[in-house]
């Protein structure tokens, strides 16, 4: 009997031992990322810089494969943010528990990795069909996103709908109400988080003034240009029009804002643009989107990464390098009347 207790007693001290060196080596997330002080739009659009979209918690073989762990690579390439699509559980056939689970690693995977976590909500059944049922449904889903994460650093911010469009562009008072309701919701637990909304027919920032801006000091716009890649029909102009609104209606309404999702090529119609033609097409939607200092994310994560393979593809890893490399580049603009030259980054400015 002593034999047994002394045995016990020291499985006890070793256990306890390992408990302690555990804490000390790898301190609990909290400790490592507190939530710290609040932070404002105008210093959260500096800090978005280049991102992309990603899967991890919208696809369910991406889930699979806990692509979240691959975080480290989206950051050893260049990439300052990424926007996590996630959905309701029940789209993915997933009990809540899991899932919201599973959603924290994926935060927390990216803060661990140095980029910033934006958490994009699909939003589907509401988008598709906007009905009040499958709006008090999704504004349930943010109810628990606002409980789960309240106490994550203010790094990580919301955005309400990961892109408005289809059904929901013919019910503009609903998206309102829906932004409105979503909000206030959020507030409820945490008052001065980054939250972001965005205009309907696919974010298009020419829809931007059929919003009704709920009045919060901690919100944000977030628009989609060329998301689905450059299209043959759509002038060259447009590359530069759209930020210029979007400055300009910003500008009017004391709003920041940055840009969620560009392709570099049609890749879901066709993917008939060669890699030089991308690059020439990502360089001057780079270069009209620092006039204006919008950051902005690249369209999306599974068309250039490998996840079963932990490695990004030899096909667009050419285009990736040259939007990391021009992005990161900072801009000399000649300045009128003066026999002088200064450096403009994306980062650096209010």
């Amino acid at each position: 009997m002593k034999k047994i207790v002394s045995v016990l007693a020291v499985a006890g001290v070793l256990a306890f031992g390992i408990q302690e060196v555990t804490s000390v080596g790898k301190p609990k997330f909290r400790q490592a990322f507190p939530k710290g002080a609040p932070i404002t739009p105008a210093q959260y659009q500096r800090m978005l810089g280049l991102g992309i979209d990603v899967n991890w918690a919208n696809f369910k073989w991406v889930i699979g494969v806990k692509g979240y762990r691959d975080a480290p690579a989206f950051r050893r390439i260049g990439f300052d943010t990424i926007r996590i699509r996630f959905k309701d559980p029940r789209k993915l056939g997933m009990d809540e528990k899991s899932y919201f689970r599973y959603l924290k690693k994926c935060v927390k995977a990216t803060l661990r990795s140095g980029m910033v976590p934006v958490l994009a909500f699909v939003a589907k059944d509401f988008h598709d069909h906007p009905t009040p049922e499958n709006m008090a449904r999704a504004l349930e889903v943010w109810k628990k996103v606002a409980h789960k994460f309240k106490n994550f650093p203010y790094k990580l911010s919301y955005d309400l709908m990961l892109e408005p469009g289809k059904g929901i562009n013919r019910h503009q008072e609903m998206l309102n109400e829906y932004y409105q309701k979503a909000i206030q919701e959020i507030r409820k637990v945490d008052k001065r988080r980054i939250v972001m909304v965005a205009p309907r027919h696919a974010s298009n920032p020419y829809y931007l003034k059929d919003l009704v801006i709920p009045k919060d000091p901690y919100l944000m716009v977030e628009w989609h240009y060329f998301a689905a890649g450059p299209n043959p029909r759509k002038p060259e102009s447009e590359i530069y029009d759209k930020p210029k609104y979007a400055y300009q209606w910003l500008q009017e309404h004391h709003l920041k804002g940055w840009v969620g999702a560009v392709m570099p090529g049609n890749y879901n119609h066709g993917d008939t643009y060669t890699i030089e033609q991308q690059k020439e097409f990502m360089g001057k939607v780079i270069d009209a989107l620092k006039t204006y200092h919008f950051p902005m994310a690249i369209n999306a994560d599974t068309q250039f990464y490998d996840y079963r393979h932990h490695r990004f593809g030899e096909k667009r890893l050419p285009v990736l390098k040259f939007i990391v490399k021009k992005w990161h580049t900072p801009r000399v603009v000649v300045l009128q009347n003066q026999n002088r030259q200064q450096t403009s980054n994306p980062d650096t400015q209010e």
